[in-house]
């Protein structure tokens, strides 16, 4: 089952609330953040922002989605 929480992104000089779902069921070596590109545009966030992104496209059932990757996000 998943939960929801609370959570807050630091970019750079600011900080945008918002909330989460953990325990989702998926594993990864270190923990991840993912945010849809409307929750960018909607917060005003530049990719450029964030650094440079690895970008990778992956199958769903909805069909191809490309995913964002911030490898030195912490």
């Amino acid at each position: 089952m998943g939960v929801r929480v609370r959570v807050r992104i630091l970019i750079k000089d600011r900080s945008v609330e918002a909330h989460a779902l953990a325990n989702s069921g998926f594993e990864t070596e270190r923990p991840q953040l993912l945010v849809p590109y409307a929750f960018l545009v909607r917060n005003n966030i530049n990719l450029e922002d964030l650094g440079r992104p690895d970008i990778s496209e992956y199958d769903t059932a909805g069909g191809p989605i490309v995913i964002y990757i911030m490898v030195r996000a912490r």
